[in-house]
């Protein structure tokens, strides 16, 4: 890795907005690229924070040293899997994937390769708001206990999933949603 760490981000919606917000706010880090399926997106959110849009998954990767995955979350398994198999650290928004094949298939690649792999939960926020980040003492350790019994998955949209969905926050697509990353 070089001296100043290159991040790359996949996805220029709004999650992906957050992370090169992010990174370039980072000492030591530059937003190097963006990598998206619609490349106005990606040139306009990487120029933004100083770096470069990519729609080309290898040309992306050679630019980056690490890589958050804040596309789609049914675009998850691809860009993590090239990520990891160029032997990057990656970050992936929830879920990390769509199925379990997926899931095991990115614990997999990162797990041969040595790679930190992170999946993110935004509790941070949650945190914050109950004031752990303000005590004299910081938590060492937290941990999440269910209330309540299991509930079997229910099919449902939440939003943020496809950018034409309003509840996403994200403008209409330009085009039809692609379906496979290169």
């Amino acid at each position: 890795m070089t001296s100043i760490l290159r991040a790359g981000v996949v996805g220029a919606g709004v999650f992906g907005g957050y992370h090169a917000g992010k990174y370039a706010e980072l000492d030591g880090v530059t937003l190097a690229a963006v990598l998206d399926t619609h490349p106005e997106r990606a040139a306009a959110l990487a120029a933004k924070h100083g770096g470069t849009g990519f729609t080309d998954m290898a040309a992306f990767l050679a630019a980056v040293d690490v890589v958050s995955v804040a596309s789609p979350a049914s675009q998850h398994a691809g860009p993590a899997l090239a990520a990891l198999g160029a032997g990057k650290p990656t970050y992936v928004e929830k879920p990390i994937a769509t199925n379990l094949e997926d899931a095991d298939a990115i614990l997999g690649a990162a797990g041969r390769g040595g790679l930190i792999l992170a999946c993110g939960f935004l509790e941070r926020a949650a945190f914050r708001a109950m004031g752990l980040f303000d005590i004299p003492e910081k938590p060492r350790r937290l941990e999440a206990v269910r209330a309540g019994p299991a509930q079997p998955p229910q099919p449902r949209c939440l939003g943020g999933d496809r950018p034409d969905d309003p509840r996403s926050g994200s403008r209409p697509s330009p085009g039809p949603t692609p379906t496979r990353w290169r």
